[in-house]
């Protein structure tokens, strides 16, 4: 178009999602399975041989991190989930646990350093940059915040999470009506998220 594309088409396309490979399937479900009964120890092995026969699998290395986590090694679910960015370069599951970690211990300048270039790269993803939003938010980059959550929502109006970390942006700032007119448009949006 001679007026250029709509923003929803603006950055580079979202690298694909391939599925997990067959061979595993099986062991990948047999971990979600020890998983749910907290079973961290043969979750960890089912996920760790679905990722050895299927090296492609950023749901296994993922889900390695999780348990990982879980059982208190925060340094090793660092590692599973940089191990999942890699085999999908825009999973922000993954880019969310990394987040979490650091913000759980204080370590917010950190969190951004991490997932800020991740959402750069990836601008069509708007889960990343809420992330991103409220990674800044923790490190009191409120300007910053806003304009990542403000990009999501230029995409999409109707991006809850975006409005969520618009919403927190504005807590930080103590304009509380703010915050709870974009909670209340989020919470019509979508009225089951927790959020």
């Amino acid at each position: 178009s001679p007026w250029g594309a709509p923003d929803a088409e603006s950055g580079a396309a979202l690298p694909q999602r391939k599925p997990m490979e067959q061979r595993a399937t099986g062991p990948f479900a047999r971990g979600v399975e020890a998983a749910r009964r907290f079973d961290n120890a043969a979750a960890a092995t089912h996920f760790a041989r679905a990722l050895a026969v299927g090296p492609t699998s950023h749901e296994a290395a993922y889900n390695l991190g999780v348990v990982s986590d879980r059982d208190g090694r925060a340094n090793l679910a660092l590692q599973h989930y940089r191990k999942a960015l890699q085999i999908q370069p825009d999973y922000e599951r993954a880019a969310e646990g990394i987040v979490r970690i650091h913000l759980r211990h204080g370590a917010a300048p950190a969190a951004v350093a991490e997932v800020e270039p991740i959402a750069r790269r990836w601008e069509r993803n708007l889960y990343l940059q809420a992330l991103l939003a409220d990674a800044l938010v923790a490190a009191g980059r409120l300007d910053e915040a806003e304009k990542a959550a403000r990009r999501a929502l230029t995409r999409d109006e109707r991006f809850v999470p975006a409005m969520v970390a618009l919403a927190r942006a504005s807590l930080a700032r103590n304009r509380h009506e703010l915050a709870a007119s974009i909670l209340e448009q989020a919470g019509a949006i979508d009225a089951r998220n927790p959020e």
